[in-house]
C-alpha cells in the first residue's frame, strides 16, 4: 500500500508541475532597474517620488545630476530601463571619476533615505541620553 501511495504522490508532483502556465519569467512581471545616468529616467523617478509624497526630492535630483554629471563618463553605464541582469557598466569606475572631482564622499542609501524619507520616520521610545547624528542601519 505505501508503494502504491508513493508512485502516486510521486506521479500527482510530476503532473502540477509539467502543467505550469510557464516559466517564471513568462508569467510574472519582473521590475525594470536603470542608472540614474538618463535625463528622462531622472525626471521620471523624482516625478514618481513627489507623487508618492517623498520630500527633498529637489535635492536629489541636485545629488543624482552631480553624481551622473561627474562619475558615470566611459564606465559604460546602461542608459535605459532594462531588467536587473542587464544593467551593464562599471560602477566601480564611477567611483574612481568621483574621486577625481570632489574632495568628500558621494550620497549612500541611508543618506538618500533619510533626505527623502526622514519626515515620514519617527521612534516610538528613542533613546534619552544619545544626542549625536551618526546614522546607521
Amino acid at each position: 500500500m505505501k508503494k502504491i501511495a508513493g508512485v502516486l504522490l510521486a506521479a500527482a508532483v510530476i503532473f502540477l508541475t509539467g502543467c505550469g502556465a510557464g516559466t517564471r519569467e513568462e508569467t510574472e512581471q519582473l521590475p525594470l532597474a536603470a542608472y540614474l545616468t538618463d535625463d528622462g529616467i531622472i525626471e521620471d523617478v523624482c516625478a514618481a517620488l513627489e507623487k508618492n509624497g517623498a520630500k527633498n526630492v529637489d535635492v536629489f535630483k541636485a545629488w543624482v545630476r552631480d553624481f551622473s554629471d561627474t562619475s558615470v563618463k566611459d564606465a559604460g553605464l546602461t542608459k535605459r530601463w532594462v531588467r536587473p541582469g542587464e544593467l551593464e557598466g562599471d560602477p566601480y569606475a564611477c567611483a574612481d571619476y568621483w574621486e577625481k572631482t570632489h574632495d568628500f564622499p558621494d550620497a549612500n542609501c541611508r543618506m538618500t533615505a533619510m533626505l527623502l524619507m526622514g519626515d515620514l520616520l519617527t521612534i516610538d521610545d528613542p533613546e534619552k541620553a544619545y544626542d549625536g547624528t551618526y546614522l546607521m542601519m
